[in-house]
C-alpha cells in the first residue's frame, strides 16, 4: 500500500512538555491502524495533532492522497472521545450528522438528494432508534453513535477516532465495529486510539504502539493489507 501519512523525526506535545520525539514512519493507505499505549503514552496528543488541533513541535508530517495530494487535514475527519459540541444541541440527531456534509465542502455547495440518502443509511445501520430525537435528549452513548455517522458523512480518506465505542453497550459496540469494518474495505483509511485491541483485532491491519515517548508501526494482518 502506498503511504498516505509520513512522519519525519516528529514531536509531539505541548509549549511546556514534549510527549512523544523523534517520530518517523509512514501510515500505509487504506490501512485499520490501532493506536495503543497506556493511559498518559500521548495518544489524543498525537490524534489531534494529525487533525491540525495542536501544532506539531518538531520534524514533518506530510499528507498524501489519491484525490487531492498534499491536501493535508481538507480530507481528515475526526471523532474525539466523549465528543458532544454544544452548537448542536438545537438539532435532531439526523440534522447533526448532516451538518459532517456541510463541513467538509464549500459553503455554497449544495446537499444532493444521494448525500441525504448516503447520511440516512450510515443512521439506520448506526443509530436506528433515536436519530429523529433532539440531540441535546440523547445518551452519551447515543451522542457518540451520531457523531460517528457525521464523521463518517464528510467522506475524508482518513478518519481519526479516539475510543469510538467507550460509551456503548456491547451490542452497539458490535454495530460499530461492522460500520467501521465496511467503511475499511470500501477504502476509507482509518487510525483508531483504543485500550481494547482484542475487540477490534478482526478489522485492523497494523498498530502503533506508543511507548515511553516514542511510536513503533507494526503490520498484523497480511490478508487485511
Amino acid at each position: 500500500m502506498q503511504p498516505f501519512l509520513r512522519l519525519a523525526h516528529a514531536s509531539f506535545g505541548y509549549p511546556e512538555t514534549t510527549v512523544l520525539r523523534n517520530v518517523s514512519l509512514s501510515l500505509p493507505s487504506g490501512s485499520f491502524t490501532l493506536l495503543l499505549g497506556d493511559n498518559g503514552a500521548g495518544k489524543t496528543t498525537f490524534l489531534r495533532t494529525l487533525c491540525g488541533l495542536l501544532p506539531l513541535r518538531a520534524g514533518k508530517m506530510d499528507f498524501s492522497s489519491a484525490s487531492q495530494p498534499n491536501q493535508e487535514r481538507r480530507k481528515i475527519g475526526l471523532l474525539e472521545q466523549n465528543a458532544a459540541p454544544d452548537s448542536l444541541y438545537l438539532f435532531s440527531g439526523h440534522e447533526v450528522a448532516l451538518s459532517g456534509l456541510r463541513l467538509a465542502r464549500p459553503w455554497w455547495r449544495r446537499i444532493s438528494f444521494a448525500d441525504r440518502q448516503r447520511v440516512a443509511a450510515l443512521l439506520r445501520q448506526l443509530a436506528p432508534d433515536f436519530f429523529r430525537q433532539p440531540f441535546s435528549r440523547l445518551s452519551g452513548g447515543q451522542q457518540q453513535r451520531i457523531l460517528l455517522a457525521r464523521a463518517l458523512a464528510m467522506q475524508s480518506e482518513l478518519l481519526v477516532l479516539d475510543e469510538p465505542v467507550s460509551a456503548l453497550d456491547a451490542a452497539a459496540a458490535v454495530q460499530v465495529r461492522s460500520v467501521l469494518r465496511q467503511q475499511h474495505q470500501a477504502g476509507l483509511t482509518i487510525l483508531l486510539a483504543t485500550h481494547e485491541p482484542d475487540f477490534w483485532a478482526e478489522n485492523a491491519t497494523h498498530t502503533l504502539t506508543l511507548h515511553h515517548g516514542s511510536a513503533v508501526l507494526a503490520q498484523i494482518s497480511a490478508a487485511h493489507a
